[in-house]
């Protein structure tokens, strides 16, 4: 079933569908070449279940983000998610959006929304049509703020506020579901329909076995979702997608879906530093970084490597269904 029609603040979100994918990369709501940039990995945040990993390197300076922007334009990038860390530490971020979407690019904005001011929403909206894609770990602030530090829900509230009345951003909150949130589906889908939101999206919460991972597995053993609570959220979405269809509702990693990885092929990931990989996850070595390449080059280079098999199987996610 499609999340057809208009959403509550009149914008047409007939394009949008509803979608159950393994991971970003096996998404294919979009066609053409896709881009995950990871733009900083700087965060103000230490939410307990985030993936990110710790920092290798400095970020990319403006004057070389702005040119590979040029050269993704160049190499017919589609659609690009503009990630950290914190999108919003970077100073240029209007900047570089701006150039992004001056050249007709989809850009998927992904934050927190804690450090958005008025100067902030009012830049983001003059660089044109933008997503933006937001965490929201529950519909008040005892469970959001459990996850992201006091004060986190309050300031995504004043974000929410500011950006929902400008025409050309697109909200869509994303829902890190686990046993902190599992009962809170309906509240979580109506309060993004109370925010115009054009979708929502509920996430399953990752176990990612790596040293350089930054949240403790404890956590993430201890809060995740077994498989019968899994399969409870999937009923329930599907029933959620039936009492609403003005809005799309999208899970990630909560079903046994087996679409065939696009990571390195129709998506690739470039970390803060410069490296290009096949997703956030499989980091090559030796690393392609666009500090040596052009972007095309990268990608020219990235097609000869052999990394994963190209199937519905994922080495580095523990999934158990």
């Amino acid at each position: 079933m499609s999340g057809m029609g208009v959403s509550p603040n009149g914008r047409d979100i007939s394009l949008l569908r509803n979608e159950d994918v393994g991971c970003c990369y096996r998404a294919i709501a979009s066609s053409g070449l896709r881009v995950v940039w990871e733009i900083t990995s700087s965060c103000n945040l230490a939410c307990r279940h985030c993936f990110r990993t710790a920092p290798e390197g400095h970020d990319l300076d403006t004057a070389r983000a702005l040119s590979l922007v040029d050269e993704m334009i160049a190499a017919g990038v589609r659609k690009i998610a503009i990630t950290g860390g914190e999108p919003l530490l970077r100073p240029d971020l209007t900047e570089i959006t701006a150039r992004l979407r001056s050249a007709g690019l989809l850009v998927k904005l992904a934050s927190n929304l804690t450090m958005i001011d008025p100067d902030t929403a009012r830049g983001l909206s003059e660089a044109g049509y933008l997503e933006v894609g937001f965490s929201l770990d529950g519909p008040e602030a005892t469970t959001h703020d459990y996850i992201r530090g006091h004060g986190a829900y309050a300031r995504l509230v004043a974000a929410v506020a500011m950006l929902s009345s400008l025409q050309t951003v697109q909200l869509n909150p994303v829902c890190v579901l686990g046993k902190f949130n599992f009962a809170r589906l309906d509240e979580i889908v109506e309060k993004a329909l109370t925010w115009g939101a054009a979708s929502v999206t509920f996430s399953d919460l990752f176990l990612i076995d790596s040293p350089r991972v930054l949240a403790p597995r404890e956590f993430v053993m201890a809060e995740r979702l077994d498989t019968h609570a899994r399969e409870a959220a999937l009923t329930r979405i599907a029933e959620l997608r039936r009492l609403y269809p003005e809005i799309a509702i999208r899970t990630v990693a909560l079903s046994d879906e087996s679409v065939a990885c696009s990571a390195g092929t129709s998506v690739v990931h470039v970390d803060p530093t410069g490296r290009v990989n096949p997703c956030t996850l499989y980091h090559l070595d030796p690393p392609i970084s666009v500090h040596e390449l052009t972007f095309s080059e990268a990608l020219t280079e990235l097609a000869g490597r052999v990394f994963c098999e190209g199937t519905s199987l994922c080495r580095y996610l523990d999934q158990t269904w």
